[in-house]
């Protein structure tokens, strides 16, 4: 049994908890919203308050926030790190920026505070289940003591390489997931246009080259269904892609279709940001409008 402190109860950051807890780990968990802390503190065993705890009761803390600057303003910003005994771990599962991410990761060592970056995929469902993809930056040991814990949420663990190389992998791996949405829903479209039923296209995608990720759990599921409940909004979509380009700029790696894609996502996030990323569907053919429209 490890002591965890918990913080960000979002969609993802929910069922994670409770599977930390039913795995046999405590947990204090910590959010914003006082009355979502309160709720599931109250409904969930091993699941207590932060704030009735004192601030090094955890030996790890895992953050499961929007972004980079929430990350470090949740950790180092409220004095939190300053507070932890040294050796505790410290597990971003955020979707956090590489290389702001490695320069927390040497702050946290100058603190004598060891560091992994663990972002998932595998969205709300994948939380439920404890079947999130998990990929890993950082040093080999400290995984070692965080398997427990990872795999009471995730199924599929890969260490990708050093701090920051988990974030890294994961908006890449998001890049592609949004290219994939964008070119299944044109396709879809044009399907329609030209007489085909969607949902026989989709049977057509997914029993031939096409399939994918999109077509197999989101295009029935989410965008023809109307439900387009994915648990992921098209904001946190677009900031993804745009971390994968912007690395791949730094890095003078080739990025001209993520550039485009990113683009889509963007105009998208101008008009929807709040809106469930399958909405896609729905909204691509405003999207593009505009993206065309911001790029004259």
């Amino acid at each position: 049994m490890t002591r965890i402190r918990f913080i960000g109860l979002g969609n993802m950051g929910t069922p994670m908890v409770r599977r930390l807890a039913t795995a046999g780990h405590e947990v204090a968990v910590d959010d914003i919203d006082r009355d979502r802390v309160a709720q599931l503190a109250a409904a969930t065993p091993g699941v207590h308050v932060a704030a009735d705890l004192a601030r090094d009761w955890a030996s790890v803390v895992i953050t499961m926030l929007p972004t980079s600057a929430i990350v470090e303003s949740a950790l180092e910003a409220t004095g939190l790190v300053d507070e932890l005994e040294r050796g505790t771990l410290v597990i971003d599962m955020s979707s956090s920026e590489p290389a702001r991410s490695r320069s927390l990761a040497e702050r946290l060592r100058a603190k004598g505070l060891r560091y992994l970056d663990a972002p998932v995929s595998g969205g709300v469902r994948g939380a439920e289940a404890g079947t999130l993809a998990i990929m890993v930056g950082g040093d080999a040991e400290a995984l070692e003591s965080a398997m427990p814990m990872l795999e009471a949420m995730g199924r599929r663990i890969v260490h990708a390489g050093g701090a920051g190389a988990g974030h890294a992998a994961k908006a890449l791996n998001n890049l592609v997931s949004a290219a994939s949405i964008v070119a299944t829903v044109e396709a879809m479209r044009a399907a329609e246009a030209f007489g085909i039923d969607p949902a026989t296209f989709v049977e057509v995608l997914n029993g031939s080259s096409g399939r994918s990720v999109t077509s197999e759990q989101k295009a029935a599921q989410f965008m023809l269904s109307g439900s387009f409940g994915s648990g992921f909004p098209i904001g946190l979509m677009s900031k993804d892609v745009s971390i994968a380009v912007d690395l791949a700029t730094s890095l003078d790696a080739p990025i001209e279709l993520g550039a485009h894609v990113a683009g889509l996502w963007r105009a998208a996030t101008e008009r929807f940001a709040d809106e469930d990323h399958t909405r896609m569907y729905e909204l691509l053919t405003e999207v593009e409008l505009a993206a065309q429209e911001a790029g004259r």
